[in-house]
């Protein structure tokens, strides 16, 4: 079951011009599958597989790993060294993401702060590029304020796996996949207590479909 999300305060004709861009039929999906990766870390190519925008759906076959291909995004496109999140930086990343979704309608379902990259499975009433735009900001921008990176350092790459997740059963499977699929967590309560300094922030809610919009 995924929690309800949070009731919208603001302009409701706003919202539902976004909701119904979502399908033609102006069927918003119940959540998303953001994924996105440290700079320079996890290029087109890499024997892992990676997503372009012919593939980056739910579950769907990843881009073949390509030798020749990884070799001229590594020589010729990228134009800083990679970038890995060590423990205060992954504490910090998963700290500003759970801040980010404490606003109306933003729900976080499960979250996992990698080394090389960041699982996040959500609700919203916004197009899921835009919420990863605003994970990857505010996240820079804290790592910024504790004078982690310096200005200029590239954190994350460009855009990221974006899936739409249609059904109860997508979202349960993509919220075990970030929970439990990618080994022990990387970030430890303590730092995160340490961040908060007493104050609260949202914790990953459990899942319940969303209410329709009005007029639906």
């Amino acid at each position: 079951m995924v929690a309800e999300p949070r009731k919208q305060c603001r302009d409701r004709q706003g919202a539902s011009g976004r909701q119904e861009a979502f399908s033609p039929g102006g069927v918003r999906p119940l959540g998303y599958l953001l994924t996105f990766t440290c700079y320079g870390t996890w290029l087109h190519g890499d024997e892992r597989g990676s997503v372009d925008r012919y593939n980056n759906s739910f579950e769907a076959d990843r881009v073949s790993p390509s030798i020749s291909r990884e070799e001229y995004v590594q020589h010729f496109r990228m134009g800083h060294s990679p970038f890995k999140l060590d423990a205060e930086e992954r504490a910090i990343v998963h700290h500003s993401i759970s801040e980010t979704c404490d606003r109306p309608w933003w729900t976080l379902h499960s979250l996992n702060v990698r080394t090389n990259h960041v699982h996040a499975v959500v609700t919203g009433d916004e197009l899921p590029n835009p919420m990863g735009t605003a994970f990857k900001a505010w996240a820079t921008r804290r790592l910024k304020e504790a004078a982690l990176i310096e200005r200029g350092t590239k954190v994350w790459t460009r855009g990221g796996s974006t899936p739409y997740l249609w059904t109860e059963e997508n979202v349960a499977a993509a919220i075990l996949y970030v929970s439990e699929g990618q080994g022990p967590s990387l970030v430890s309560p303590e730092d995160l207590r340490r961040l908060t300094a007493g104050r609260s922030l949202p914790v990953a809610a459990p899942f319940e479909r969303p209410r329709p919009s009005l007029g639906s």
